[in-house]
């Protein structure tokens, strides 16, 4: 995941984890987890959004790319009503 350049920053970043509780990592974690799903899903409506403006006849890529923004959206808010 990390590359660090020295044994030391290595060590500190252990010393770091190590001193947080795991209530404290798993709840980043699964902020990780859900910031991932997010932008997934938010890469996923912009190559909708980007095959639409190829070709803007299309009806299907203009309900495909509808779509896919509205489950974007709806991600969104239930991300940060959860996280913020």
């Amino acid at each position: 995941m990390f590359d660090f350049n020295e044994e030391s920053d290595l060590q500190k970043a252990m010393q770091s984890y190590e001193r947080d509780s795991r209530e404290k990592l798993v709840s980043e974690l699964c902020y990780w987890k859900d910031m991932y799903n997010v932008e997934r899903l938010q890469a996923t409506w912009l190559d909708a959004l980007a095959e639409l403006l190829r070709d803007t006849s299309d009806k299907e890529s203009e309900e495909y790319e509808g779509e896919c923004n509205q489950e974007y959206q709806d991600a969104k808010r239930k991300f940060n009503s959860k996280w913020y």
